[in-house]
């Protein structure tokens, strides 16, 4: 059985809710901020953080888990 497929067009875009700024631009070396995040996000958080450091050299940032709920992201060193 095939089924016909029908394209449609009358929705808007979804916004992206989680998109949250972070001031990664903003850091100095030995500057941090904290995020209350849930423990499923932070994967995601660390992979945002990794496409940051690669992306923009020397910049080095690393995420430190405080609790459950808390996380702290580090601008660690900038890279020679």
């Amino acid at each position: 059985m095939t089924e016909q497929i029908i394209i449609k067009n009358d929705l808007p875009l979804p916004n992206r809710a989680n998109n949250r700024f972070l001031p990664l631009d903003q850091l100095e070396v030995g500057d941090y901020f904290e995020l209350d995040i849930s423990n499923q996000r932070i994967p995601s958080l660390r992979q945002r953080l990794w496409r940051y450091n690669r992306d923009n050299p020397p910049v080095k940032l690393s995420l430190n888990k405080v609790s459950d709920t808390k996380v702290r992201v580090f601008r660690i060193e900038d890279q020679k």
